[in-house]
């Protein structure tokens, strides 16, 4: 029993390094892909800072044109990204185009992007054994193709419905707007079945991010670290107590309105950017330090599975 509770009681950590383009294609305007992306030579500064105070590694989730487009720059941005490596953090793969919509493409043009974010991520040193889907959209083909490519485990199940039904509103947000959400509307009704980790596709293992008991409240950093009060304090409560806990966060966490390379435009649409970054990154690191052991890769967590049965709950 002392080894299943010392076991149980881990916190596995996934950034996701979406660029600004990323956010704007979400709101239906066009920022363009840039060498001096904030979410690299800002936000991800900031993460690396936090995680070596608290004495914590994650495991970052790359798009595989903004880790070219940074080395080909060889600017603060790619001093960043080396740094990430040095460090020991995980690196994932997030997609080369980050392309919501290649869920519904042929399974070639998936492999394709894969193979070309692979190609990518290699520059880095790295060869990634994780996997989440641009919007956490994906299918079988795609997992098949994770399968055949040597990866260990897919992070792209998210079970919260009120997660996607936030998503579908700011859809419908946009088009009344007059313009058009790169963002899918598809709904994963069936992720919705799996708050555990569990095997599919062979031996590819699903590691769903976490979710409160009953509302299924996503523990994302848009919310946790930035949301209405009453919300982020609930939130607060449940990770605090979780026994594993999968905590999403995105490199955007660690950005704000007062840096200069923020689109104005992107402000005006994403509220959490109004929110001070130094009262996130506080709240982000009291909670760290609350959890009973330091966070870890989502690569150790599959580690962990592979065991044995002892510690595989996923929950709070």
């Amino acid at each position: 029993m002392t080894g299943r509770r010392l076991v149980a009681r881990r916190t596995y950590v996934g950034i996701d390094l979406d660029d600004v383009a990323c956010y704007g294609a979400i709101y239906g305007f066009d920022v363009g892909v840039r060498n001096d992306d904030p979410v690299l030579s800002r936000g991800l500064v900031r993460l690396l800072d936090l995680l070596d105070e608290v004495g914590g590694r994650a495991t970052f989730f790359c798009i595989g044109r903004t880790v070219d487009t940074a080395l080909d720059d060889g600017g603060e941005a790619a001093a960043a990204l080396r740094r990430m490596v040095r460090a020991g953090h995980e690196i994932g793969h997030h997609g080369y185009a980050h392309d919501y919509r290649l869920v519904d493409a042929p399974r070639h043009a998936f492999e394709a992007d894969l193979d070309r974010g692979l190609t990518a991520l290699e520059r880095l040193g790295t060869a990634p054994v994780g996997f989440r889907a641009p919007g956490y959209t994906h299918d079988g083909d795609m997992l098949d193709t994770l399968v055949a490519r040597g990866f260990r485990y897919d992070a792209s199940v998210l079970p919260s419905w009120g997660y996607f039904l936030a998503r579908r509103a700011v859809q419908g947000l946009v088009r009344l707007r007059g313009r058009v959400s790169a963002s899918h509307p598809r709904i994963p009704w069936r992720d919705f079945l799996h708050t555990e980790p569990f095997r599919s596709h062979g031996e590819l293992w699903s590691l769903p991010i976490s979710v409160t008991p009953v509302w299924r409240l996503p523990m994302v950093g848009t919310f946790l670290l930035a949301g209405p009060k009453a919300l982020r304090r609930h939130l607060e409560r449940e990770a605090r107590r979780a026994g594993v806990l999968h905590l999403e966060l995105h490199g955007l966490d660690a950005v704000d309105a007062s840096d200069p390379e923020v689109p104005p435009a992107l402000v005006r649409y994403a509220p959490e950017l109004r929110v001070p970054v130094t009262v996130r990154l506080e709240r982000l690191r009291r909670l760290l330090l609350d959890r009973p052991r330091p966070c870890e890769p989502l690569a150790a967590w599959v580690d962990t599975l592979d065991r044995g049965p002892i510690g595989q709950g996923s929950g709070p």
